[in-house]
């Protein structure tokens, strides 16, 4: 019997933005856009209390297993372009994909500015 409490259905609104997303995996380059749920996490902290501040921005970005289209998940090093977010220059923002978890029945991704 199936949990009442598992109801991805329910979550999908929260998955409005979308989200290009290049690699390679292994020889083969892969390019592909799809549906996410976009965090905006602001300015990169800075490495000590007392060393200068940074101005190179984070993400957190949450896409479904499920609209994930190749069997790999994603990998560290793939980039990301999230047209909603833009530079002063008004190009959509492309960040490097820096650490990947599964939770649940997502894959969580932090990206941050390149």
């Amino acid at each position: 019997m199936p949990s009442i409490f598992h109801n991805p259905a329910a979550f999908e609104p929260f998955y409005d933005n979308r989200v290009a997303v290049e690699g390679k995996r292994g020889t083969r380059r892969v390019a592909f856009s799809l549906r996410a749920c976009v965090f905006d996490d602001g300015l990169e902290d800075p490495l000590a209390d007392n060393s200068t501040g940074t101005n190179r921005r984070r993400w957190s970005v949450r896409v479904r297993i499920e609209d994930w289209p190749e069997t790999n998940p994603p990998q560290i090093g793939d980039t990301l372009q999230i047209p909603e977010e833009y530079d002063v220059c008004g190009v959509p923002v492309k960040a490097a994909v820096k650490s990947i978890v599964r939770h649940a029945d997502d894959y969580i991704m932090e990206a941050r500015s390149k």
